[in-house]
């Protein structure tokens, strides 16, 4: 490494520990803002991660008046089914009806013929996806003799439309604190900039280059972000640690980050306030030393 480079990082480093002191209020705001990114994202995805092993079903009922040997053979050669569960007889129908809806003397009355016989397939684990379900429904009410098929289809619609709006809800709030903390850091080093101007102006006056400039500050830009994203980062497990037995003991959801999560949102925070920084200081060299 050059002594040019190795000046350049150490500036960088000294004006980041300047930055702890004079820009206290710029980098406690950018902490809880990492802070609320991880509480919010992450609770999304285990919410996300829920709906998608909740819409995987492993039962589908096939209804029939009658469940010949030939029908039963025809469901259980599909390469879907793992097995043939249970077969309920319209009497076993009405009284599982009545259980389900716990309006036993409802049903009670009306004659066995208004019910109809229903078997429960297990569905193999790889095929538990809604479209293998939905193929597999077309190809068992093709048999002759079947009613009809369902496997909860409009459970599983409503957790498909939940899933779109919390993915949609994730990436909207990933670009708005995204943009939040470049502008934090953008005015945290504009202002440091405007504090060192002179310091600034002397260097191009002595014939710096643009890259002498601006390096340090880039350099202090991510030495922000990585100080900041390790404070949210125990925050947030202060702060996991508290709410997760509430979490868990409402719903059991997962509330676990990976360490990928942690190593891709460390690089992404590094990328944006580097951009910011270099952003920040090309704009004030342009504009405030021309």
């Amino acid at each position: 490494m050059s002594s040019n480079s190795r000046y350049m990082i150490m500036r960088g480093i000294s004006l980041f520990i300047k930055y702890l002191s004079e820009n206290t209020l710029a980098i406690l705001a950018l902490t809880a803002l990492f802070a609320a990114f991880h509480l919010i994202f992450l609770s999304g995805g285990a919410l996300n991660s829920y709906t998608k092993n909740a819409s995987r079903f492993d039962v589908m009922r096939v209804y029939a008046r009658d469940f010949s040997p030939l029908i039963l053979e025809q469901l259980s050669s599909a390469e879907e089914v793992e097995n043939i569960e249970k077969i309920y007889s319209p009497a076993e129908t009405r009284e599982y009806m009545a259980l389900s809806a716990s309006f036993t003397d409802s049903f009670e009355p009306l004659p066995i013929e208004f019910f109809p016989s229903f078997a429960e397939l297990k569905i193999k684990a790889e095929y538990r996806s809604y479209n293998s379900l939905k193929n597999l429904a077309n190809e068992l009410s093709a048999i002759n003799g079947v009613d009809s098929v369902s496997f909860g289809e409009k459970w599983i619609e409503g957790f498909a439309r939940l899933r779109f709006s919390v993915e949609a809800l994730l990436a909207l709030c990933s670009a708005i604190f995204a943009a939040a903390g470049g502008i934090i850091i953008y005015q945290t080093i504009t202002v440091s900039l405007f504090r060192y101007r002179r310091e600034v102006r002397i260097y191009a006056v002595v014939g710096g280059t643009r890259t002498f400039i601006i390096v340090p500050f880039v350099v202090a830009a991510a030495c922000i972000s990585l100080i900041c994203f390790a404070f949210s980062t125990l925050a947030f497990y202060l702060l996991a640690k508290l709410i997760r037995p509430v979490v868990v003991q409402m719903v059991d959801i997962p509330f676990s980050p990976t360490p990928c999560y942690w190593c891709i949102f460390a690089l992404l925070s590094l990328i944006i306030s580097m951009f910011a920084g270099f952003i920040s200081s090309r704009h004030f060299l342009n504009h405030r030393l021309s």
